[in-house]
């Protein structure tokens, strides 16, 4: 478990000159379309998704031939631990074998010859392998060696008919532009350009330039904040996976640095960018210089605990959400459930879910000040609903759907998101994961009316320290913090 220090962050000072100068987009192209939100799902997420199922499936295969040989060679219903620590030794090898040879990847997969020659060399090389262990060790007698040769064969036949359904997923989603790795690009224009042919010219189709902007050619020229912040405001329309920076702009780019730090972006410094040297035909060099949270295994992890928990959470509390739901229309006018839109994962809109628990709407204007000690706008199920935190079981669904998780950064009204994020430096930063029910922060007692600066700040310390310090465990640490405290708690009014 990490440690408990949350980052130190400040006010924001006014917006000044300082910063890097960048020009319009040179070239760009959507990839995703801009009335579509953004889901937390990136085309490295989805590369892994991909190629996990693709590793799985062979093991599958390779456990299932095994044990159909053992039964069509006359075994018994259940194979004896001789064999079945062949089977899981057959199984283990196989899967790394296969992996060392790279063979779990998308370039070898679209070589289909000479990953399927690849393929045959790797399995016939653990059959060997297995065929001496059983020499070795006594074990190799006829039925032996009649099983292990109609297992090869029909192993061997399994993971050439599983490429065919693999390439027919792996061409789907390449269609769909799941697989492309949108890059976007910061440099001098002559360095962006080239960049981006070598791109489209040794890419194989896995990446795309969605964005170029280079920095002025004017020493003198005054930059503008709309101009640093105009690779942010793309990644807010379309999916942005990676920003290649020059090494020769990269010193003069603090501001716009510090901008990039609120999109769930990888950036990268590239180190042969604008120095005249050709681009070599293999990747090019560079620097990671942040990446992006929750990214591959960790978004799957994540999600698949969301979905499972939220899932049982629901049938858990559906008796008790039905009997609140109509308490709520009995004891007050208007709707059981009240709708706020708020921002969600990289500042996407999302429609909030809640108990209605006040006599009048919420609102977005940013005088409607947040709920407070004895505020008569609560009615007299909405106080218990508060302060137990029960008005908040709707949001079960919007994490089913994928708007929110159950642990992340609780969102807040969208009046409030912009008022913060122009005092408060590194706020946006929160939406670089999806929003949660409960977070670090509230477990920790920042929750509730933010009615001083000094609790805001507090409050996002806590949300980064989760982002940057995110493991399944800590999740579940969270989740049990708030069935012990968060239900009740003196800031819950």
């Amino acid at each position: 478990m990490p440690a408990h220090s949350p980052p130190k962050l400040r006010l924001l000072p006014r917006p000044d000159d300082g910063g890097i100068r960048l020009a319009a987009p040179v070239g760009s192209a959507s990839a995703t379309g801009t009335d579509r939100p953004i889901a937390p799902f990136f085309a490295g997420d989805w590369t892994a998704i991909l190629l996990g199922a693709f590793r799985l499936g062979d093991i599958g295969v390779v456990a299932g031939t095994g044990c159909a040989a053992f039964w069509l060679g006359g075994g018994a219903a259940v194979p004896p631990a001789i064999y079945q620590w062949q089977l899981l030794a057959g199984c283990l090898v196989a899967a790394n074998s296969l992996h060392f040879a790279r063979l779990y990847t998308v370039g070898s997969l679209r070589r289909p010859l000479r990953h399927l020659a690849a393929v045959t060399a790797n399995w016939v090389g653990v059959v060997l392998a297995i065929a001496a262990a059983g020499f070795f060790t006594g074990t190799a007698d006829a039925a032996f060696r009649d099983r292990i040769v109609l297992w090869a064969l029909s192993a061997l036949a399994g993971l050439v008919g599983a490429r065919l359904v693999y390439w027919t997923w792996l061409a789907r989603w390449s269609r769909d532009s799941k697989l492309v790795a949108n890059v976007a690009i910061v440099g001098s224009q002559a360095a962006a350009a080239r960049l981006a042919r070598h791109i489209a010219s040794s890419s194989e189709g896995d990446a795309r330039i969605v964005g170029a902007f280079h920095t002025s050619a004017s020493a003198q020229a005054s930059p503008a904040e709309d101009d640093v912040r105009a690779l942010v405001r793309l990644a807010r329309r379309t999916r942005v996976d990676e920003v290649l920076v020059s090494i020769h702009c990269a010193e003069d780019m603090g501001d716009a640095f510090a901008a990039l730090a609120e999109l769930p972006v990888d950036v990268k410094i590239c180190l042969e960018f604008g120095n005249g040297t050709p681009f070599e035909a293999t990747a090019i060099p560079t620097l990671l210089l942040r990446r992006r949270p929750l990214a591959e295994w960790r978004i799957v992890v994540k999600r698949a605990m969301d979905i499972a928990l939220s899932a049982a959470l629901l049938v858990f509390f559906m008796p008790l959400m039905l009997m609140i739901a109509g308490l709520v229309k009995f004891d007050s006018r208007g709707p059981v459930i009240f709708r706020q839109r708020r921002f969600g994962f990289n500042r996407q809109p999302i429609t909030v879910y809640k108990f209605r628990t006040m006599y009048c709407g919420g609102s977005d204007d940013a005088t409607v000040p947040q709920a407070r000690r004895q505020d008569p706008r609560v009615t007299r199920l909405g106080g218990f609903l508060r302060r137990s935190s029960l008005d908040e079981l709707p949001q079960l669904f919007n994490v089913l759907r994928g708007d929110m998780s159950l642990v992340g950064p609780r969102p807040h009204a969208t009046a409030h998101d912009e008022k913060y994020a122009a005092l408060v430096d590194g706020y946006l930063a929160r939406h670089r994961v999806q929003p949660g029910i409960t977070g670090w922060a509230q477990v920790k007692g920042f929750r509730g009316e933010t009615d001083t600066l000094e609790k805001m700040i507090k409050r996002i310390e806590h949300d980064l320290f989760y982002i940057e310090h995110w493991s399944p465990l800590f999740d579940l640490r969270i989740l049990v913090l708030t069935l012990r405290y968060g239900f009740h708690h003196r800031n819950a009014y």
